[in-house]
């Protein structure tokens, strides 16, 4: 219980877009920051009035805090798509936490229905840095994957057919997207 109440409670935190120091804020100032990282660091228990409070603050029910979720899957080599805009560390900490929880639930809902989704991704073998190759990429693609010419009515709709776990996520407007792995499944979140 101790691991699962350290954990789910920073991705709420994080979830919630919150610092430490804004949690703290919005307790009014009943704990500190410092408080509030020992029990993020599982060296001190909060009693169960403050963990009410901060379910209600974050906006989590108080069973999030300490339930293990059924599908726990581990998002490496998240590359979050920049075009310009800066995303600060706290926004990316949420983003990032979104991520997971998206995709814990749609695991988590695969499961449940029993689907097994076909894998067929692709990798393209050299890195693209010019409109040519990126122009010759996309034709292989389209004929490894049997894509045709005419325009692609629903670009999410193929991702997911092919195997690619794609989520919606609610993010601050500079969020472009991102992709990531867990190991065996590839993931985008837009």
């Amino acid at each position: 219980m101790k691991n699962t109440f350290v954990s789910r409670l920073t991705a709420a935190r994080k979830m919630a877009g919150l610092s430490l120091q804004n949690l703290a804020d919005k307790l009014g100032y009943v704990l500190s920051k410092k408080r509030l990282n020992k029990y993020e660091h599982g060296k001190m228990k909060p009693d169960s009035d403050l963990v009410i409070s901060v379910a209600y603050i974050l906006h989590f029910p108080v069973d999030y805090l300490f339930s293990e979720p059924a599908v726990v899957k581990i998002l490496k080599n998240m590359d979050f798509r920049k075009y310009g805009s800066k995303i600060s560390k706290t926004e990316q900490e949420f983003i990032e936490e979104k991520a997971k929880e998206a995709l814990k639930r749609y695991i988590e809902l695969e499961n449940i229905l029993n689907l097994n989704e076909f894998v067929s991704y692709y990798n393209y073998p050299t890195k693209i840095s010019t409109a040519q190759e990126t122009e010759k990429a996309a034709n292989e693609l389209r004929k490894e994957w049997n894509l045709g010419y005419d325009p692609i009515p629903d670009v999410v709709e193929m991702l997911e057919d092919k195997g690619y776990k794609v989520l919606e996520i609610e993010a601050p407007v500079s969020f472009d997207g991102l992709k990531a792995f867990t190991g065996t499944l590839r993931v985008i979140a837009l």
